[in-house]
This record gives C-alpha cells, sequence and structure tokens, in this order.
C-alpha cells in the first residue's frame, strides 16, 4: 500500500489492466475506492469546455477497446452480486453503478438491463438514470408504467417513474386519466421533524408533471380532472403547448375567474395556446383584479 501511495503522489497511475484485476473482487479490496477513482481518471471527457465556459462537467468516457474489457467484468460483477452477502453485494452494486458511467449509453444500458423491475431502491434509481438516456424500448414501455402503477399503489408518487415516462411518449401513451388522478390524490412530502413543519414545496411541480405526461402522450385529460386542479393543469398545458386543451383551458379560466394565481398563469397559458381573444380576455380580467386590491388598499375617507 505504501508502494501503491507512493506511485500515486508521484504521478504514476496503475496500469488500466491492474485495476481491471482487482475490480474482479472489488468487494474485498481495501483500497477500492482508490481503484475506482483511477478507472475514473483514465476516462478522457466527451467533449471539451471552452475557456471560462460556466457548464455541468461533461460525461467521461474511456476508449472503446477499454470500454470492452470494463463491460466484460462489470458483466461479472452483476452477475455475482446477488450471491454475495448484502453489504458486499452493496459494495459491488455502486461500484457497477458509478463505473456505468464511463461506457457508452449503449454499453450502459446492456450492462445494467438485468436490474430492470429489481424491488432494491438503488437498482431502480441507477435503470432510471440509464433510461433516461438510452430511451425506454417499447417492449418495457407497458412494464415501466406497471411500476409506476404498483408505487401509487403503495402511496409513492414515484418521481424517477414519472420523469422517465414524460421523456418517452410511447410510454407516456400507456398512462389514462385513473392513473393521473391517483397520482393527484397522493399528498406531498410535508412532515413533523420535532417541533418544525417542513412544506413540499415541490408538490404542485410534479402534480404538474403527472398532467405533463398525460399530455405527451396526446390525450387531453377529462373535465373533472381540469378543474379539481386547476394549477397543476394549466402550467402542463403552457409547458407542452398543448392547443387541443383550449377549450378546457377556458372552461378552467371560466370557474377561476377570480383567482389572482389561476388568472397569472393562465396568462401566460393563453400567451402560447390561446386567441388573440383569449389573451385579450385574461389581461383583461388580471388588470381587474389588480384595480380591485388597490381599492382595497386604500384609506377610508369619512
Amino acid at each position: 500500500k505504501l508502494e501503491e501511495a507512493l506511485e500515486v503522489a508521484d504521478g504514476e497511475p496503475l496500469p488500466f489492466a491492474d485495476l481491471i484485476q482487482r475490480l474482479r473482487t472489488v468487494w474485498i479490496d481495501t483500497d477500492r475506492q482508490l481503484v475506482l477513482e483511477r478507472l475514473e481518471q483514465m476516462a478522457p471527457p466527451d467533449q471539451q469546455l471552452s475557456p471560462g465556459a460556466v457548464l455541468t462537467p461533461p460525461p467521461r468516457r474511456l476508449p472503446e477497446s477499454q470500454q470492452d474489457q470494463l463491460m466484460e467484468v462489470l458483466t461479472e460483477l452483476v452477475s455475482k452480486a446477488d450471491d454475495l452477502p448484502s453489504r458486499d453485494r452493496d459494495r459491488v452494486d455502486r461500484a457497477v453503478a458509478r463505473l456505468s458511467r464511463l461506457l457508452s449509453i449503449e454499453r450502459a444500458w446492456f450492462l445494467i438491463e438485468p436490474w430492470f423491475g429489481d424491488r432494491r431502491a438503488f437498482r431502480t434509481s441507477v435503470v432510471i438514470r440509464v433510461l433516461l438516456h438510452y430511451g425506454v424500448p417499447p417492449t418495457l414501455a407497458a412494464e415501466v408504467v406497471e411500476q409506476y402503477r404498483a408505487a401509487l399503489d403503495r402511496g409513492v408518487l414515484d418521481r424517477g417513474l414519472l420523469k422517465l415516462i414524460g421523456r418517452n411518449p410511447h410510454v407516456a401513451a400507456l398512462l389514462n386519466d385513473d392513473l393521473t388522478l391517483k397520482a393527484l390524490t397522493i399528498p406531498g412530502r410535508e412532515r413533523w421533524i420535532g417541533d418544525y413543519f417542513f412544506r413540499d414545496d415541490d408538490a404542485l411541480y410534479w402534480r404538474m408533471r403527472a398532467i405533463e405526461a398525460l399530455l405527451i402522450g396526446g390525450q387531453v385529460p377529462r373535465a373533472s380532472i381540469a378543474l379539481a386542479y386547476p394549477m397543476p393543469f394549466i402550467w402542463a398545458v403552457g409547458r407542452q403547448t398543448h392547443h387541443e386543451c383550449l377549450p378546457l383551458l377556458r372552461k378552467v379560466l371560466e370557474q377561476y375567474h377570480t383567482d389572482p394565481e389561476c388568472v397569472w398563469r393562465c396568462m401566460r397559458a393563453f400567451e402560447r395556446v390561446g386567441d388573440p381573444s383569449d389573451v385579450e380576455y385574461v389581461r383583461a380580467l388580471a388588470a381587474s383584479i389588480v384595480e380591485t386590491e388597490r381599492t382595497k388598499r386604500l384609506p377610508d375617507v369619512a
């Protein structure tokens, strides 16, 4: 170990072949973090950032020949993991997930596909991360929706799966009003910790994403959904510029025309999907609400 430390300090990284060999038994390697870090350092970025650019660092990919070697070892680890004790399995899973980022997205999916449908939360998160880039194969579309449905039945709005469904229109097309309504009725992640109450400020956003997924799938929600959840509906229509929802959007505005937030959101949505007369009407409503509020704040004159 002292020799390895000196090599690292002198800028002499361990050879790739040695790292790959050690990776085969990564769960018992006391210096496994060093092995993983060294492999990551051998992968150059996919693209170079221009000087002064402020961007997320680009992903790193190993050269093709090294990807093949890494793929072979990681595939072995995936097949061995379930036969190991839970702590060692966790170490293998995390090494596989971390190093899968050094592979092309096609290789990464081939490697991770055996984890699809696994009930372990960590493996599911890795599958979703890879599929967000690879895309959901048509043969798995129904299964993704079924996993989403199963989570809803447990009272959980799986935000990772919802995001994945929204990225894949052929999967979103399998949603329906009943699933969407179930997603909307799940409470946010508000909770008490001691004497402090933590509100889920993201709840409205994810309700919007639930309706948006329905729109991405080419559907218009039934009127009862839009009228019961006007804010996420209006937001989703505007984000997707979903012209087919225009008649329903007008109904929502008609019912909530005195609600300042609803009118504000409708202003933005109508600017994207409405006729000029819709835009003019909602702006007039907004001006009327503003004038009413100003009048209320004026002091009474005896």
